[in-house]
C-alpha cells in the first residue's frame, strides 16, 4: 500500500452527487458523509488543492486513528476512496486545506479521458490509457457481464507482485501500485489491481470505487502486512465489494470467493472502517447472479448437506465445487467434521478456500478405481452384482456417515458379513477408511 499523509476538508458534493448512483442510507446526511462527498467532487476535477469549512466536533473526529489501524486515520480513508494517496493537510481556524494531492493514475487517466484532456497524461499513461480502452471495448452485456470480463481478464493479465524488482532484463520502475504497471508490465500489487480495475470499469461505464482496510487473506498467502486494498463496485442497484487481488489465484481461471460480496460476508475475511464508507455496501450479495452459471454454489446449511454435495460432484465427476454456508458456526466449531463430510462424499483430495459463506472446492481428486455411494446394507450386494456383470476385479464403495460408523466398526465386521453374502469369493486387498467410510477391494475374484 501507498502510504498516505494526513489530510482534510468540506463543502458540497453536488458535483459528485449527479455523478454517482444513488449512495446507501448508512451516515445518511451526516458532517461525515457530507464531508466525503466534496472530497470526491473534488478529486473528480482532479484539485490538488482545496479548503473545505468544518467545525471543531467534525476535525476531531477526522483526525481520529482509524479503527483499521493507527497508520491509517479517519480522513486518509476518505482521501484514498477519492483516488488520492498522498496529500498534506492544514487544519485552520475555519476548516481544512489539502495541499499536494496525489492521484492514482487510474484514477487521473479516466477524469481526463472523461473530460477530454488526454493530452495532458504521461507517455506511460497515455499508452496504458489505449490498454484499458481495448479491455473495457471488449466486455459487452450488462455491467455485471462487463464487470466479470475485465476481473477474469485483469486476473488473466497480472501477476501479483509486492517488490518493484523487474525480472531480468526489464528497466526498474515503481509502477507496482498502479493501472500502468499492472496494465503496462503485468505486475502489481492490491494497490495496481484495484487501480486497474477502477480504470477499466469506468471506461466500460461500471462505476468502481477504492476501498482500503485489511485482509485476512493477506496471512493465508503468507504475506507479513495485512493492510489491503480492493474495490466497490456497483451492478444490480448495489455496491458490492470486489477484490481482483485475491481473484488472481496463479492458476487457470479466476477465484470467485471475492467477486461481489456483500458486507455481511465479506466482514468474514476483511476488515475495513465503515464509519468512513461512503456509499453503503450492501448487506448480502445474492450469488445465483453473481457468480458466472458454472460456479453457481450448492446451498449447505449442515454437515450433512456438505457430505450430500460432495457426494453430487463426485458421482458427476466434477473437479470443482463451490459450497454457499450461510450458517458459518457449523464448519468454523467443527472444521474436521466438515472436513471428513467431504472425504465421505468421494472427495479424496482437493485444494479449498473459503470467503464470508462461500466455499471454493478445487482440484478435486476423486478415487482411481471405479465407485459407488451404497445408502443402506441391502444396496451392497446389488452393487457386487453390478461389478461381477462387468469383470471390473478393483472397485471402491462408500456409504453414508452413520452407516460406515456401523459397517466399518470392530475392524469391518459387519461389512465382511455383508459381503460374504455377495458374489465375491476374495480379494487380494481390503482396504478401508473411517476418514471417508469407504471400502476398496483390489484384485476381486467371483463365484
Amino acid at each position: 500500500m501507498r502510504m498516505k499523509r494526513i489530510c482534510g476538508l468540506v463543502l458540497a458534493g453536488i458535483l459528485l452527487l449527479l455523478c454517482l448512483p444513488a449512495q446507501g442510507a448508512a451516515g445518511g446526511d451526516s458532517a461525515l458523509q457530507a464531508f466525503a462527498d466534496t472530497v470526491e467532487a473534488h478529486a473528480w476535477n482532479l484539485d490538488t488543492a482545496f479548503s473545505v469549512p468544518c467545525d471543531w466536533t467534525l476535525r476531531s473526529e477526522l483526525k481520529k486513528n482509524s479503527s483499521v489501524g493507527d497508520e491509517t486515520s479517519q480522513l486518509s480513508e476518505i482521501m484514498t476512496r477519492a483516488g488520492c494517496y498522498a496529500y498534506s493537510v492544514a487544519y485552520t481556524g475555519s476548516g481544512v486545506r489539502i495541499e499536494d494531492a496525489a492521484y492514482y493514475p487510474g484514477w487521473i487517466i479516466l477524469r481526463r479521458y472523461e473530460t477530454g484532456k488526454t493530452s495532458l497524461l504521461t507517455p506511460r499513461e497515455q499508452q496504458t490509457l489505449e490498454q484499458a480502452l481495448a479491455l473495457a471495448g471488449s466486455a459487452k452485456g450488462t455491467d455485471l457481464e462487463k464487470e466479470r470480463y475485465i476481473f477474469d481478464a485483469l486476473c488473466a493479465r497480472i501477476t501479483y507482485e509486492t517488490t518493484d524488482t523487474p525480472p531480468a532484463g526489464e528497466e526498474q520502475t515503481d509502477e507496482k501500485d498502479s493501472a500502468v504497471g499492472a496494465l503496462l508490465n503485468g505486475r502489481a500489487d492490491c494497490d495496481g489491481y484495484s487501480d486497474a480495475m477502477v480504470l477499466c470499469c469506468g471506461l466500460a461505464g461500471v462505476p468502481c470505487r477504492y476501498i482500503h482496510g485489511e485482509s485476512t487473506v493477506s496471512l493465508r498467502r503468507g504475506a507479513g502486512d495485512t493492510t489491503h486494498m480492493w474495490n466497490l463496485v456497483y451492478v444490480g442497484g448495489s455496491w458490492l465489494m470486489c477484490d481482483a487481488t485475491w481473484g488472481d489465484q496463479d492458476r487457470a481461471d479466476p477465484c470467485y470467493l471475492y467477486f461481489n460480496i456483500g458486507r455481511r460476508n465479506a466482514s468474514l475475511s476483511y476488515h475495513w472502517n465503515t464509519g468512513t464508507q461512503f456509499p453503503d455496501i450492501a448487506s448480502m450479495a445474492d450469488f445465483s447472479t453473481q457468480l458466472m452459471p458454472d460456479q453457481q454454489p450448492v446451498p449447505a446449511y449442515s454437515m450433512t448437506e456438505v457430505y450430500l454435495a460432495a457426494r453430487a460432484a463426485a458421482t458427476e465427476g466434477k473437479r470443482r465445487l463451490t459450497l454457499y454456508c450461510p450458517e458459518e458456526a457449523f464448519w468454523q466449531s467443527d472444521r474436521e467434521t466438515f472436513r471428513r463430510m467431504l472425504h465421505h462424499g468421494g472427495l479424496c483430495a482437493y485444494s479449498f478456500q473459503d470467503s464470508g459463506a462461500l466455499f471454493e472446492i478445487t482440484e478435486i481428486t476423486l478415487p482411481e478405481a471405479p465407485f459407488r455411494f451404497c445408502d443402506s446394507e441391502e444396496e451392497i450386494p446389488g452393487a457386487v452384482e453390478e461389478y461381477a456383470e462387468a469383470g471390473t476385479n478393483t472397485f471402491c464403495l462408500y456409504f453414508p456417515p452413520a452407516l460406515s460408523r456401523i459397517l466399518l466398526a470392530d475392524e469391518c465386521a459387519r461389512l465382511k458379513e455383508v459381503l460374504s453374502g455377495s458374489r465375491i469369493r476374495g480379494a487380494d486387498r481390503f482396504l478401508y477408511s473411517d476418514d471417508s467410510g469407504s471400502v476398496t477391494l483390489e484384485g476381486v475374484s467371483f463365484f
